[in-house]
């Protein structure tokens, strides 16, 4: 069932993202979040932001059981989890599980893995007072407010990576990916910094920059998107310790009409004085299904089309 947005309450946010600029026609965008020798700082990165305000947000407060990965990309789930407390291992280990399992089973995934998972606490933003464009780096944290996500040409890097590793008996010849975020809060009830979601089917493809990124871990492809006044956003207000987030990373499944879900937390501004931010944890899933040989054939690198 397709959510109409006009139905719901909504707000405004201020948040980041990267400038329409000439000189990305002919420069690639680059980012090096780690340290490497003999680099100047100032040429780490050639990415340039802009904070754009007053961004229409909507609520999926009281409509949260008619979302879809279908529809709007995204899912609300209620389940009780320990994930993010002071665990062991063993019980981590148990608790990440025991979401993947609930994962698989919602989308009918024969297979489920989490491959990576982060906590993010409280960030002061401070946001500017009028749209501006600056650099990225010192001012924001891009995890925090700079929005980004996965490419075709990565996605299917994740895939390949974790098809060499699986055993236990089952073999994907032909597999349908889906790599769902899951977010998770870590305190009873976010009144601050919550997070945003954009509806995949409000974002064009002309909308997204693709970006070359570095780090300790892994260098690759990802999207920056540009602002559009016609993308649309939607919040779970007051969100709750066992209420889940799941929205889209990557889809590599035939007809389906989009893969990424661009989100960033943003700052309440009618958040009382005081107000709880958000803790959270988030745990990255990829799922798995065999495609009948001959049937279903993957997307391609550069295949997306909006």
């Amino acid at each position: 069932m397709t959510v109409t947005k006009d139905d719901q309450p909504k707000k405004t946010m201020s948040a980041e993202f990267i400038a329409d600029l000439d000189m990305y026609r002919t420069v690639k965008p680059y980012y090096v979040s780690c340290v490497v020798q003999h680099m100047p700082e100032d040429q780490r990165s050639n990415i340039h932001t802009v904070w754009k305000h007053g961004i229409p947000i909507h609520d999926v407060r009281g409509i949260e059981q008619k979302l879809s990965f279908e529809e709007e990309g995204f899912k609300i789930f209620q389940h009780d989890t320990r994930l993010g407390m002071d665990l062991s291992e063993a019980e981590t280990q148990h608790e990440i599980e025991e979401l993947a399992l609930l994962l698989a089973e919602d989308v009918g995934a024969e297979k489920a893995i989490c491959y990576d998972m982060r906590t993010y606490l409280p960030d002061k933003i401070i946001l500017p007072a009028v749209d501006s464009v600056g650099s990225q780096g010192t001012c924001h944290r891009a995890s925090e407010a700079l929005i980004y996500l996965v490419t075709t040409c990565a996605g299917f890097s994740s895939m390949a990576g974790f098809l060499s590793t699986i055993s236990q008996g089952l073999v994907y010849p032909n597999p349908a990916d889906l790599q769902p975020s899951l977010w998770k809060p870590l305190v009873d009830v976010v009144e601050d910094n919550p997070l945003a979601i954009c509806d995949p089917r409000s974002v064009a493809r002309q909308d997204l920059v693709e970006v070359d990124r570095v780090t300790e871990a892994w260098a690759g492809e990802i999207y920056y998107p540009k602002y559009r006044a016609s993308q649309h956003w939607w919040w779970l207000s007051r969100q709750r310790r066992n209420e889940i987030s799941a929205f889209l990373s990557f889809d590599s499944r035939e007809g389906n009409q989009f893969r990424f879900c661009p989100h960033v937390s943003f700052q309440d501004r009618s958040a009382r004085e005081g107000a709880t931010p958000r803790r959270s944890v988030e745990i990255r899933i990829i799922t798995f299904n065999r495609v009948e040989a001959g049937k279903g054939a993957l997307y391609t690198a550069g295949s997306l089309d909006n």
